[in-house]
């Protein structure tokens, strides 16, 4: 999660310290070096008062690595003075060269643990989605609110993170559930991180999981559609059974009760094209996995799609027609985006307010994203709009009405 997260951060062009307060090494590890093969560490910062060694611009983090030595650390300070502020001491004449500085914690709430709370100024916490894992969160918040009534008064909760969470099993569920349900009132509920082979695999090759699969679900859910940071449009470079990889269709449109029935024929009109390529919707079980998304921000939109869509093609799941909030369908490889809003008298506030509403359907498109809207209102409102508008110009292909 630290690593990930820094990367993100530093993505977003912030300064990022990630700190591995964990003997076991793995975020040390997970960037790409050895611990065995370090001489210097944050052991010798806390234990020696050492400066703190920094390992510089790893996919744009920087790193204080660790490595098995440092689960010496807490012998070794058991009787030293004020050994609770060693880590903060070591932090405090570099913390200005930095955004954000974040420690990956060892799971055992000892010193190594109260060394970190006491340096912080929050915690976000990782919880699986396993009854136990969520039974020991108590013992966490008990810490946290001793830290923060003797040592930290500062310290606060930055929010909950639940993670490996399958929806198909009944106690990860129930887990969650009760996650949401009790800590709320403590902290933020992040959206659970799915379980995923993805996340071991971007580790072994020593990769943050959005360079290693840049598209999986995971990315999309975490840059949630409410994310208030600038449109980053990610496509894929391969080109795809319509030629290019990002089309933008312009569409005029008009407004019938909530809906934009040309968009929605428009769309109706592409999906059988792309049948015809050799896509597929979801129920068919035939490889490769070549499904199509339909996705708009707008409910009633969706409404209108899935009425058309599902009585042309009773195959068509529902879930894999949605609103971008409440997509099911993780990646497709086709994503179809009704942008809906036509007219010169719209604001596309809601669009350009949330540029994740754009973000989070490109990023669900393995091979092709598919934009229907009308394109002169679209640029013309400006701000996240017209960006991918621009991007699609630039990068893609402008076409006329299917």
């Amino acid at each position: 999660l630290v690593y990930n997260l820094s990367y993100h951060l530093s993505q977003r062009h912030h300064r990022v310290l990630a700190i591995d307060m964990d003997p076991q090494a793995s975020l040390t590890t997970f960037m790409d070096f050895l611990p065995e093969d370090l001489s210097t560490t944050v052991y010798d910062a806390l234990v020696d008062q050492t400066p703190l060694l920094i390992q510089e611009d790893i996919d744009g983090v920087d790193l204080a690595p660790a490595n098995i030595q440092l689960s010496t650390a807490e012998s070794r300070l058991l009787n030293e003075f004020s050994r609770e502020d060693r880590l903060t001491a070591a932090i405090d004449p570099i913390a200005e060269e930095y955004d954000f500085i974040l420690m990956d914690c060892p799971p055992s709430l000892g010193l190594l643990s109260v060394l970190s709370l006491t340096a912080a100024t929050a915690v976000l916490v990782p919880i699986e989605t396993q009854f136990k894992a969520f039974e020991g969160t108590n013992l966490l918040l008990d810490t946290v609110r001793q830290i923060r009534r003797k040592l930290n008064p500062e310290l606060h909760i930055a929010g909950f993170v639940p993670t490996r969470y399958d929806a198909r099993n009944t106690q990860d569920v129930r887990t969650l559930g009760a996650i949401q349900a009790e800590l709320t009132a403590i902290g933020q509920i992040f959206p659970a991180v799915p379980r995923s082979t993805a996340f071991a695999d971007a580790a072994e090759q020593r990769q943050p999981l959005a360079k290693y699969a840049r598209r999986h679900p995971a990315i999309a859910q975490f840059c949630a559609p409410t994310y208030p940071e600038p449109l980053i449009v990610q496509s894929p470079e391969r080109p795809s059974r319509l030629g290019p990889n990002l089309i933008a269709y312009d569409v005029e449109g008009y407004y019938d009760h909530n809906t934009n029935p040309a968009e929605v024929a428009a769309i109706e009109t592409l999906v059988t094209e792309l049948l015809q390529q050799g896509y597929t919707l979801g129920n068919e079980l035939r490889p490769p996995p070549l499904t199509i998304g339909v996705l708009s921000p707008y409910y009633h939109q969706v409404q209108a799609l899935q009425q058309r869509l599902k009585k042309r093609w009773k195959a068509f799941p529902a879930a894999d027609i949605s609103t971008v909030h409440n997509f099911q369908g993780a990646e497709k490889a086709v994503i179809l985006f009704s942008a809906y809003q036509c007219s010169a008298d719209d604001d596309f506030w809601f669009l350009n307010r949330a540029p994740n509403l754009l973000n989070t359907p490109v990023s669900r498109a393995q091979e092709l994203f598919i934009l229907v809207g009308n394109l002169t209102q679209l640029e013309q409102a400006g701000g996240e709009t017209r960006r991918l508008v621009e991007h699609i110009r630039a990068q893609g292909e402008i076409r006329g009405a299917p």
